[in-house]
């Protein structure tokens, strides 16, 4: 997602996070959004560090005309992630 390795380091428990059901997901979430222009731009705090409810309230349903459409393609990156897998440190798609 491009961020500087200064930025992880202010926010530690990333590193704890799961790459497959929170990192990845919403970062290919949040991508899309940036690239449809749902968003304007990724803040790492909002977006990997509240619950899946919460996130879904933040991201999704705030967005009325597009929530439906929004929580498929969430969705569908969750499923998307369980193809990934860390090979070292790399993320490879099975």
């Amino acid at each position: 997602m491009g961020f500087s390795p200064s930025v992880i380091a202010k926010h530690p428990r990333i590193l704890l996070m799961s790459m497959e059901k929170k990192i990845v997901p919403r970062g290919l979430f949040a991508l899309d959004l940036l690239s449809k222009g749902v968003i304007k731009r990724i803040n790492l705090k909002s977006l990997l560090g509240p619950s899946d409810h919460v996130f879904i309230e933040n991201f999704i349903k705030c967005h009325k005309v597009e929530a439906s459409q929004l929580l498929k393609l969430y969705h569908e990156k969750l499923d998307l992630s369980k193809n990934w897998r860390m090979d070292g440190h790399k993320m490879l798609h099975s």
